[in-house]
């Protein structure tokens, strides 16, 4: 189950495990996926020459 969302950085779509507990979002455009887990961020992004920044952010 995938549920969009307008976000400033683009659209954001939720993705769901068979449960309905939001997994993480994707933006399919931006090939940009965030990860909420207690108490952190872990952004993914792919780069243009193919490989993949992540990002962690405590909050």
């Amino acid at each position: 189950m995938a549920v969009e969302h307008n976000e400033e950085d683009g659209l954001m779509e939720d993705v769901r495990n068979s449960d309905g507990r939001l997994v993480c979002r994707i933006n399919r455009e931006t090939t940009h996926i965030e990860i909420k887990s207690k108490g952190c961020i872990t952004i993914l992004n792919q780069k243009s020459d193919g490989t993949i920044a992540i990002d962690n952010i405590k909050f």
